[in-house]
């Protein structure tokens, strides 16, 4: 790890709950999960697509747990190669996200 990234983590370390400002998390230590169904409302119809999750990893936190941030939804048809990538179901977020209910 870089000497600035290392000093961007220390800095941040048990500092972040869900009433901050999320938005100036910096972008650098935000985590990602992909979802695994890959399946996205386009219209009225279902169809693939990349689904990503935006979060804080749990040491940022001042309680211990993860806090979503945001996603984003790419509608290319057919999804993504998973294989090297973390995923998640979507029914699984709430429980790895209790405090953005």
């Amino acid at each position: 790890m870089n000497k600035d990234l290392e000093v961007l983590v220390e800095a941040n370390l048990n500092k972040w709950k869900i009433t901050d400002d999320l938005r100036k998390f910096p972008k650098e230590l935000l985590k990602k999960l992909y979802d695994k169904d890959q399946r996205v409302l386009f219209g009225s119809d279902y169809t693939k697509g990349i689904v990503i999750y935006y979060y804080i990893d749990e040491k940022y936190t001042v309680n211990g747990n993860h806090l979503y941030v945001s996603c984003s939804i790419r509608y290319n048809g057919k999804g993504c190669d998973l294989t090297d990538k973390e995923t998640i179901e979507y029914k699984d977020l709430f429980k790895m996200f209790p405090e953005n209910k």
